[in-house]
């Protein structure tokens, strides 16, 4: 494939995915304040890569979740032991002690549907539906929650599966699994900062699997299975499908895991690839979530596939930011 790459805006691609008519009235209302801008012209193929912080090989937990979480499809930390997360066919919150390893609570919000990604700020708590609709939780402790509903300014094809809060733009950050477009936009995946309080929305990042193509197949990277790493195809739209992201709360690197190729990635806030690892597919055979407690540990679910869905935790090793 040519290194040359087009040079595309979010903007454009935003303003040709909505096809309803109340979504393009957004989207010229907000034209102004959305920014643009363009993508690298070439895959970053000699990057000086990092390393994941973390002994993937020697997990701190690993636990086996009841048979409600078999299609566990989100985590969030909420504090001590306490996980919320969310599965993919009911509008329940589960609150999840990870040291007594069971349900504290339930916490329904909406109706039955593909629920696929979960964050909180402060005392609130966030759901995303596969279709970018984003559910806002208040007053959820021990009771019956306020459930706002908000319909971010976004595409509603790219069957999104990621969300976590970026204290940077105080924001919510949505990640598309499918592909931005067609064409030269086949390869991006794009993810999405979209304000509660403004209710703006804005292109934040796009991740080129042109980028993972090359960075796996350099030399320096010798943690992939080398066989694997050469079918990996940037054209491929099922090659990575972001299912989570997640900003670490120490060195302030965006996370994205993939059920798809079992990847793990680092990025910086403008989506290049700063390290990259595979997940051990015999513990982890869906890893459909991803998050951090703030000493830095890594918590990830795997759905349940022939065997239980699982929580395994693995400890931060100090890095140099």
């Amino acid at each position: 494939m040519s290194n040359h790459r087009w040079y595309y805006s979010f903007w454009i691609a935003l303003v040709l995915s909505c096809t309803q008519s109340s979504c393009q009235e957004q989207a010229h209302s907000h034209a102004e304040t959305i920014p643009t801008f363009e993508l690298n012209s070439s895959p970053m193929a000699n990057a000086q890569l990092d390393t994941i912080p973390y002994n993937l090989t020697a997990p701190i937990a690993k636990i086996n979740l009841p048979k409600v979480l078999e299609e566990v499809s989100a985590i969030n930390h909420v504090e001590g032991p306490i996980f919320a997360m969310v599965q993919d066919e009911d509008g329940i919150i589960f609150l999840y002690d990870s040291e007594k390893e069971e349900i504290v609570e339930k916490i329904p919000f909406a109706k039955p549907g593909d629920y696929e990604g979960l964050a909180t700020h402060e005392d609130k708590l966030y759901v995303l539906r596969s279709d970018g609709r984003i559910f806002e939780l208040t007053d959820w402790r021990g009771g019956t929650p306020e459930v706002v509903q908000f319909k971010p300014n976004i595409p509603e094809d790219l069957d999104y599966e990621g969300l976590c809060w970026d204290p940077g733009t105080q924001s919510l950050l949505i990640a598309g699994k499918e592909p931005l477009g067609k064409g030269a936009a086949k390869s991006l995946r794009a993810v999405f900062s979209y304000s509660p309080a403004s209710k703006k929305t804005s292109p934040f990042l796009s991740l080129d699997l042109e980028h993972i193509e090359a960075s796996i197949q350099n030399p320096q990277f010798d943690d992939v299975d080398s066989k694997w790493a050469k079918k990996f195809d940037s054209e491929s739209a099922g090659s990575f499908k972001p299912s989570a992201i997640y900003i670490h709360p120490i060195s302030q690197k965006i996370y994205m895991i993939s059920a798809t190729g079992h990847l793990l990635l680092a990025l910086d806030r403008n989506g290049q690839i700063l390290a990259i690892e595979r997940l051990k597919k015999s513990w982890l055979k869906q890893p459909e979530g991803i998050c951090f407690t703030p000493d830095g540990n890594l918590w990830i679910t795997s759905e349940g596939k022939d065997l239980p869905a699982v929580l395994m935790g693995f400890s931060y090793e100090q890095e140099n930011h």
